[in-house]
């Protein structure tokens, strides 16, 4: 198609032949570069989805409030690294739920056929 294009621009071919080069299908349409993002479709997360995430992030939340009660009431190391760590898990999850209910999952690619408008004089 873009052949046909350039070929009529520098005079080669006429708009007659070019129409009836498009017509007997003699084109093949070019398509546009791959992987070009024409839209992103975000995916629908449950409602069972959006409470196992408001419940863990709310886990998250009691994690860290034990963690700095901990710190400013003298607890011990062993403790306080076993809270450390149950932050970092639920912080795991929560990042593995986020990205499986949340981000886009779907790029649709769409083609677009060149067209050849004829100028009007």
């Amino acid at each position: 198609m873009r052949d046909i294009l350039r070929r009529l621009q520098r005079g080669d071919l006429t708009l007659e032949e070019a129409e009836a080069a498009i017509e007997a299908k003699e084109v093949t349409p070019s398509s546009p570069p791959m992987g070009t993002m024409v839209r992103r479709e975000a995916a629908r997360p449950s409602g069972a989805l959006s409470f196992v995430f408001m419940s863990l992030v709310l886990l998250e939340v009691v994690f860290a409030s034990m963690f700095l009660w901990g710190l400013l009431d003298g607890w011990s190391q062993r403790p306080l690294a076993l809270i450390l760590a149950g932050m970092f898990l639920v912080l795991g999850v929560i990042t593995d739920v986020y990205r499986m209910g949340y981000t886009a999952d779907k790029l649709i690619v769409k083609r677009r056929r060149d067209k050849v408008v004829p100028r009007q004089d």
